[in-house]
Parts: C-alpha cells; sequence; structure tokens
C-alpha cells in the first residue's frame, strides 16, 4: 500500500478503488487504509478486511432484553460504522436493533398504560 496521496486538484473521494495488480484498496480521503481482493474471491489468510462492529451485535442482543439499552447501542454503533470508511460492517445489525428497540419500548409503554388505566378501574369500582 501507497502512502502517498492523489493531487489535491483530483482529490478521490473516499471509497475502494481497483488496483492494477488485482484486488481493491480503500481510499479514506487522505492515504490507502484497506486492501481486499476482486469481487468473487475469498480473503488470503491474514488479510485485513471489513469486520463486524461488535457495538452492532451487542445492541441488537441488547435490544431484545434491555430496548432503551439496544437503542442508543444500535444509534452509537450505526455512527461508528458509517465513520469507519469501509473498515466496519454491520449497519443492518445496528438498524435492527434500533427499529426492536423502539418497538419494544412502545410495546412496554402501552403495557404500562394498560396495567395502571386496570389498576384504576378496578380500585373505583367496589364488589359488595
Amino acid at each position: 500500500m501507497s502512502e502517498s496521496s492523489p493531487d489535491p486538484a483530483t482529490q478521490a473521494a473516499p471509497g475502494w478503488y481497483p488496483q492494477a495488480q488485482g484486488g481493491y484498496q480503500y481510499w479514506d480521503g487522505v492515504r490507502w487504509v484497506a486492501s481486499a481482493p476482486p469481487p468473487g474471491t475469498s480473503y488470503p489468510a491474514g488479510s485485513a478486511y471489513p469486520e463486524t462492529s461488535g457495538l452492532a451485535i451487542g445492541a441488537l442482543v441488547a435490544a431484545f432484553v434491555f430496548p432503551i439499552v439496544g437503542l442508543i447501542l444500535g444509534y452509537v454503533a450505526r455512527r461508528d460504522i458509517d465513520r469507519s470508511g469501509g473498515t466496519k460492517t454491520g449497519r443492518g445489525l445496528a438498524t435492527a436493533a434500533i427499529v426492536i428497540g423502539w418497538v419494544f419500548t412502545v410495546v412496554t409503554v402501552l403495557w404500562v398504560i394498560v396495567i395502571i388505566s386496570l389498576v384504576a378501574t378496578s380500585r373505583g369500582t367496589s364488589v359488595s
């Protein structure tokens, strides 16, 4: 990987670019940071390739147990993945955690409202 940057007048946008020797390299806007093989081939052993964000996985798990924690982690993971420049994957997992977190939170709030209204109604009626 070359550490030299393109001419500022022709500065390339961040992204994956094909290389003459085959494969792709990621340009982060300042320097080349990662290599990947061409589409349809496997990664060689020990190569650098995008990894799934552990935060996104944790957010998805947390969304089922503690929905609000899953929501927060999901938003943080998605921002982290977007800022990683292609070195992290898992945006779909983070988005799923956000959706599940919101659904579970809304269901929980509705359930609490129903329980409170049932308790209030049962105290208002007396059985003789």
